[in-house]
Order: C-alpha cells, then sequence, then structure tokens
C-alpha cells in the first residue's frame, strides 16, 4: 500500500479529523508530503476538508473500483485477495484466463472501469461504458468434471440477485436461466462462465459478470434500448458500484464453497422461485434446432425440463430461450 492509500485508510477509519502530526509520524514524511498526498486523492474525487491546527477529515469518496474502495468491504478469505484493478481492458474475463494459465490463485478478480470488447454468451457484445457500470471476473479453480462446471453460472446468478436485493432493493427481481438476471421482465445483469479443462477436469473457471449500475435508458444502444435496464433506472438514483461489488464477492466465495461440498441443491430453491421462465410458453434454440413448449421445471444438476407441443419432455443444458406467452 502506498502512502496515498495509507492516508486514505487513515482518514477513512478515523471518520474525523486527523491531525497533520500524526500522518507525519505514521508515515515518516515531512507535513509538505502529507499535504501532496491529500491533494492527489482530491485530485481523485476524493473530498477532503483541511483545517488549519485541526487537520484533514474525509468527507465523501467517489464512486471507484480501485483497491482501496473495494477491499476494505471484503470478508473473504480467498476472493479479491488478489485484486487486479483495470481503468479499461478489451474483456476482463480474457484478463482473467491469462492469469489462470499464468497460476493465479483461486479467488483472484479482475474488474475494470470500462471494456472495449466486453462479451456475453454466444459472442453478443456487451455495452461496457466507463464509471457506470460494475465488469468484474473471478477465477475459480474447482476439483470437478467439465459436466458440472456450467451450474456455477446458476450458482452465480442466485447470488448476483441477492447482492442486487441487497444494495438497490426494488421489486421484481428475477433470473433467467441459464446466465441473466432481469429487473421488471428487462436486463439488468448477465454471467459468463469459460473454462479450461482436460478431458476429465476443470483446471480454471472464470466467472465473468457484468451489471447495468448506472447507465440511463437514453446511453443504451438502440437494438438493446427495449430489453435491458440498469440499477439506477429501477431505484430512482445512483447505486454505489463498490458496496455492489462487495457484496456480491462476499457472498460469492460463501456460494462457492457451498456448491463444492454439497452441488447445486441449496440453490435450487431460489432458481426456482425467482424464475422468470418456469411455467411459461417459451421457444428455445440451440444450434440449428428450436424447440417450443412450457418451461417445467429445473433438474438437479440445472437443466431446463421443456415440456414440448408434442407431450415429450426434453432436458435442455443450455439454449437461447425467448417467452412467448407475454
Amino acid at each position: 500500500m502506498g502512502k496515498t492509500e495509507r492516508i486514505l485508510t487513515i482518514l477513512r477509519q478515523s471518520g474525523d479529523f486527523v491531525s497533520g502530526t500524526l500522518l507525519c509520524e505514521e508515515l515518516g514524511v515531512s507535513r509538505t508530503a502529507v499535504w501532496k498526498h491529500v491533494n492527489k486523492l482530491r485530485e481523485r474525487g476524493y473530498c477532503i476538508t483541511s483545517v488549519r491546527h485541526r487537520g484533514h477529515r474525509l468527507d465523501s469518496s467517489p464512486d471507484l473500483l480501485v483497491p482501496e474502495e473495494v477491499i476494505p468491504r471484503l470478508q473473504t478469505d480467498r476472493f479479491g485477495r488478489d485484486y487486479r484493478f483495470l481503468e479499461e481492458t478489451v474483456s476482463t474475463n480474457a484478463v482473467a484466463s491469462r492469469l489462470a494459465n499464468e497460476g493465479c490463485p483461486e479467488g483472484a478478480v479482475v474488474v475494470a472501469d470500462a471494456q472495449s470488447g466486453g462479451r456475453g454468451r454466444l459472442s453478443r457484445v456487451w455495452f461496457s461504458p466507463p464509471s457506470s457500470n460494475l465488469h468484474v471476473s473471478v477465477v475459480l479453480r474447482p476439483e470437478v468434471a467439465p459436466g458440472q462446471a456450467p451450474q456455477m453460472a446458476l450458482v452465480t446468478a442466485v447470488v448476483l440477485r441477492r447482492a442486487i436485493q441487497t444494495s438497490a432493493p426494488c421489486p421484481d427481481i428475477s433470473i433467467k436461466w441459464p446466465n441473466d438476471v432481469l429487473i421488471a421482465g428487462r436486463k439488468v445483469g448477465g454471467i459468463l462462465c469459460e473454462m479450461g479443462a482436460d478431458m476429465d477436469r476443470v483446471k480454471h473457471l472464470v466467472v465473468g459478470v457484468g451489471v447495468n449500475v448506472n447507465t440511463s435508458l437514453e446511453d443504451f444502444p438502440p437494438e438493446i434500448g427495449d430489453q435491458a435496464t440498469s440499477l439506477c433506472t429501477a431505484v430512482g438514483h445512483e447505486v454505489r458500484r463498490s458496496r455492489l461489488l462487495g457484496t456480491f464477492l462476499n457472498d460469492l466465495e460463501s456460494a462457492y464453497d457451498v456448491w463444492r461440498s454439497d452441488g447445486l441443491a441449496p440453490f435450487l430453491p431460489e432458481l426456482r422461485d425467482y424464475s422468470t421462465l418456469l411455467g411459461r410458453h417459451v421457444a428455445l434454440t440451440q444450434l440449428s434446432e428450436t424447440l417450443e413448449g412450457i418451461a417445467e421445471d429445473l433438474s438437479p444438476d440445472g437443466a431446463l425440463l421443456l415440456r414440448l407441443t408434442d407431450g415429450q419432455l426434453r432436458e435442455v443444458l443450455c439454449g437461447d430461450v425467448h417467452i412467448l406467452d407475454y
């Protein structure tokens, strides 16, 4: 931790004025140096009041995803302890996959303020403007067969829904199998899991999450404007991204450990209760095949059970789903 970040930590922990003398002693620097570090914090957007003979007080912090804003919120053992923040990257999943191949620890986190090539499932582009949304990828190393890895997208959807409900409480937050979170039927978050694997085991699993946090509806591209929403639109005010991220990572570590020991079963009740598909007439596309029927249930391993129009029950592991009975 650098001296500027140490001053920020001291001011945040105090909550009141901290004398320049104390800061000089803590950091082993001159008053002039302390003043320069305080001004650096101001340049980053921190509101700091300085009063002669009283010292410096932190009044407010900007909505940044830098380590000093997120790590103090973590209650994890592993997740986020290796924390990489980037102002901009092509894709946090791509960076996390490279780090995983280089041997980074489980729980390593890559966060970007903006992505120039963010992706969703089926290689769709994910809208990723700067200073508005959440783009995060987490490296996992589960000791599971490759066929079990897609379950982590469902576990993450449960965790993301919980984090949104905690950080930006609003009605009608649902999960759209297999990897989306919706508010009032519009997409607010998506999950992309990518793995490196041998034939019989997963070497690493990268869980990427994108959340529309503070994007206004008029800023979405026209092609997704009628399908997407954001947390600030849903609740009527800006939502602090660092709080959302801290809440998400804390619960994700716990949920991941439960999944490794107990499988998907503990998460199925929430996946069913908050499903936007179950009981609905849907069309599901897999490669070149389109199936139509009623989404009846989820199987124990997370597959969608689809009752086709001819009465057959089909178990579907993945696909692109559209609701037909609006």
